[in-house]
């Protein structure tokens, strides 16, 4: 079953166990009805704070849904892009791929800590 993407509702973060502190854009990817995961971008200051939760599931068969998974992400950062605004990310602790896919994603790491994309903070 082919996998969509769609912003993201109350209960879709509240089912991947996401409480923004404010408000941003999120998008969902699902599998028919089941959510695989979600993405978004936070505001903060002059910048973005990206975040993503994959749900454990879907997070056993990455290579499955990976083509999704990108797709929203490229989709999140082309709207802080189009803002001029750089995105700030910290990998999940305990994935040992975060940071992989962070630079896939073209995020270089931070001296401060953590990885930055579109500019310098």
């Amino acid at each position: 079953m082919r996998e969509t993407i769609r912003p993201a509702t109350a209960e879709d973060l509240a089912a991947a166990g996401v409480v923004p502190a404010r408000g941003g854009r999120w998008l969902a990817v699902l599998q028919g009805e089941r959510l695989l995961g979600v993405g978004g971008i936070v505001p903060a200051g002059a910048m973005w704070v990206a975040s993503c939760r994959i749900q454990p599931e879907a997070r056993q068969n990455l290579r499955a849904h990976r083509r999704a998974l990108l797709e929203a992400a490229y989709r999140l950062l082309e709207l802080a892009q189009s803002r001029k605004m750089p995105v700030y990310a910290e990998p999940e602790a305990g994935i040992q791929t975060a940071g992989a896919f962070l630079a896939h994603l073209g995020f270089t790491r931070h001296h401060a800590g953590g990885y930055v994309r579109g500019g310098d903070l």
